[in-house]
C-alpha cells in the first residue's frame, strides 16, 4: 500500500501531497497532551469481486409486531452468517437490508411498507439487536428494535410525535436514548426508554425524558462507557454533560465562533471522548470539522474546553465497536485514526456523494458508501492493510444509508 504523509495546517484543507504535522492525541481537559505523528494511505474504489443484487421486487413476510406480542429474541446464529460478519443498511428509505461481508446474501430483512420511512439504523452493544425509528400509528414516529435476521420486531417508545431522532443505546444494551419532538422544526427533548417491558410503554420500560432539552438542535449524543454520563450537542452551540442519577448538568466546551461544535462520541472503554469542531477554512472561507478529543471524561467537567482541534473538513465521526478506530468521514472522503498508535489513515479516493462508513468487527476492512458508475449509491470495502478496494453490492437502484458492520452471532450453545 502506497502511504503519503498528509498536513495538517490550521485552516486549511487536507493536501496528500504537502509536508506533515502531527495530529494531537487526546487533550485532557486540565492539560494538553502530547502530539504524534500521523500518516494516510489513498484508494480509489474499483470493483475486485463480483457484488451481488438485491432482489428487484421484495415481499414482506414479517412486519411490526403489537406492541402487546413481543416475540423471543433469537440467540442461535442464523443460517448464511460468515466469518466476515454482516453489513446492515437502511435501503431506499424504506426497508433494512442485509449483506455477508464478503458480498453474499443481499436481502432485504425488515420494511413496514413501501414509502414508510425508517431511518437511524443502529446496533446493540452486544450486536444483537437493531434499533431503528419507523412509523407508529398515523403521523407518529417511534423507535422499534429488530433481531438481525428480522423475525422478532418490537415497538420500545410510544410518544405517538412526529420527529424521532438520534436513536442511542446506552452501555447496558436494554435502554435507548432518543430525540423526540411534536413536529420536525419543534422544540424538544432528549427521552429514554427500556425495550424490556416495552409491551407496557411508558409505565413497563421507563419512557421518560432523560433531558429537558427545549430545543429543534441535537447534534449528537454520546454515553460514558459505564452509562453514568450523557454527553450531548444541541440546546445551545456548545457539548454538555449530564450526569444520570442527579440531573446535573455541565458545560464541557466553548464552542467557536464560526459554529457550534458537533458530532461528539465517546470512545466505548476508555475515558475519551470525540468531537467536532466548527471552523473555516482560510482557503474557501467555508465551514468544516475540525477534530477534537478529550480526556478524563468519566467525570463531570468542572470547566468548559476549547482547544482548537485540527482542521479536516470532517462531517461526522463513530468508534468501532471496541474502540480501536475512530472513522471519520469528510464530504468526499474516509480517514481512520488508530487509537493504539495515533496513526491517520486516508482510506479512500474522492468519493462523488457524502460516504458513511462503518468498520468491521476486527478492523481489518472498512465499508463505505458512494456511487457506482450509474449513479447509484453502492457499498464499498476497502482492505486496511492492502489498500484494495472492492464493491460489495450492485444494488439495480435506490440509495444506502446507515450502514453498521456487525460480528457472527455466537451458537445457541456457545
Amino acid at each position: 500500500m502506497k502511504r503519503l504523509i498528509l498536513v495538517f495546517v490550521m485552516g486549511l484543507l487536507l493536501s496528500a501531497c504537502q509536508p506533515s504535522r502531527a495530529l494531537p492525541t487526546a487533550i485532557d481537559l486540565a492539560a494538553a497532551a502530547d502530539a504524534a505523528a500521523q500518516t494516510a494511505t489513498a484508494a480509489a474504489p474499483t470493483a475486485s469481486a463480483t457484488p451481488r443484487a438485491l432482489p428487484p421486487t421484495f415481499t414482506p413476510t414479517v412486519t411490526a409486531t403489537d406492541a402487546a406480542t413481543p416475540a423471543p429474541i433469537p440467540t442461535r446464529t442464523p443460517a448464511g452468517y460468515q466469518g466476515a460478519g454482516t453489513l446492515y443498511y437502511i435501503y431506499n428509505g424504506d426497508a433494512i437490508a442485509a449483506v455477508d461481508g464478503d458480498g453474499r446474501n443481499n436481502n432485504l430483512i425488515v420494511t413496514f411498507g413501501v414509502g414508510r420511512t425508517l431511518s437511524d439504523l443502529t446496533l446493540s452493544p452486544d450486536e444483537t439487536l437493531l434499533a431503528y425509528v419507523a412509523p407508529g400509528n398515523g403521523s407518529a414516529r417511534e423507535v422499534f428494535i429488530s433481531s438481525r435476521d428480522g423475525t422478532y420486531t418490537q415497538q420500545v417508545s410510544c410518544l405517538g410525535l412526529a420527529d424521532v431522532r438520534q436513536v442511542t443505546w446506552l452501555p447496558d444494551g436494554q435502554q435507548l436514548a432518543f430525540f423526540a419532538a411534536a413536529q420536525p422544526g419543534a422544540a424538544g427533548d432528549i427521552y429514554i426508554a427500556s425495550y424490556i417491558g416495552a409491551n407496557t410503554c411508558p409505565e413497563g420500560n421507563g419512557q421518560r425524558v432523560l433531558v429537558p432539552l427545549q430545543s429543534p438542535d441535537l447534534r449528537g449524543l454520546t454515553f460514558t462507557p459505564d452509562g453514568r454520563i450523557l454527553y450531548y450537542a444541541g440546546g445551545g452551540s456548545d457539548i454538555y454533560a449530564w450526569d444520570i442519577a442527579t440531573g446535573n448538568r455541565a458545560r464541557l466546551t466553548f464552542a467557536s465562533s464560526d459554529g457550534s461544535d458537533f458530532a461528539p462520541v465517546h470512545h466505548p472503554v476508555t475515558a475519551t471522548l470525540a468531537y467536532l469542531r466548527t471552523r473555516r477554512a482560510e482557503a474557501t472561507g467555508l465551514p468544516g470539522g475540525a477534530l477534537v478529543l478529550l480526556n478524563n471524561t468519566a467525570r463531570m467537567p468542572a470547566q468548559p474546553a476549547s482547544p482548537p482541534g485540527d482542521f479536516l473538513n470532517a462531517t461526522g465521526l463513530r468508534w468501532s465497536a471496541t474502540g480501536g478506530l475512530l472513522l471519520i468521514t469528510t464530504p468526499n472522503q474516509v480517514y481512520t485514526l488508530d487509537s493504539t498508535d495515533g496513526e491517520l489513515t486516508l482510506l479512500t479516493g474522492s468519493t462523488l456523494v457524502n460516504p458513511q462508513a462503518a468498520a468491521r468487527p476486527d478492523l481489518r476492512e472498512i465499508a463505505f458508501t458512494t456511487t457506482d458508475s450509474q449513479g447509484v449509491r453502492q457499498l464499498y470495502i476497502v482492505n486496511r492493510d492492502t489498500g484494495s478496494t472492492r464493491q460489495l453490492t450492485a444494488n439495480p437502484e435506490g440509495t444506502i444509508t446507515d450502514p453498521v458492520w456487525a460480528a457472527p452471532l455466537p451458537p445457541e450453545d456457545a
